[in-house]
């Protein structure tokens, strides 16, 4: 992101870290068994809220005219997801999983109290 936007990485740590306590994005992070075969080193950002995502892209256009459906989906299941499990089950910890053969799921949950 930094290379694409011409700014330091540290520049963007300090935006993401701001929009993390303002409650506008979380983090989701990395799964591993095995660090040999398994990437954990980028956390997977999701927006709490999809509107946010789309004020930032600057995208409001009907879902008919999109091209970005996976997403938004994605993002509002997970975020609901977390949501969830944060009033009702917290001890589940929301994780992705992702290994350099480019194998992903999109969200892995694991009970901290097993």
């Amino acid at each position: 992101m930094a290379n694409q936007l011409q700014v330091k990485s540290e520049t963007i740590e300090t935006y993401i870290n701001l929009l993390e306590k303002s409650f506008s994005i979380y983090r989701l992070k990395g799964f591993t068994n095995n660090a040999r075969k398994e990437i954990t080193k980028m956390d997977k950002i999701i927006f709490w809220d999809n509107g946010i995502r789309n004020a930032i892209i600057d995208d409001f256009r009907d879902m008919n005219n999109r091209n970005d459906h996976g997403q938004l989906f994605e993002n509002f299941m997970i975020s609901e997801r977390i949501k969830m499990n944060m009033w009702q089950n917290p001890s589940l910890k929301s994780y992705f999983w992702r290994n350099y053969n480019k194998s992903e799921v999109d969200y892995v949950e694991l009970d901290k109290n097993i």
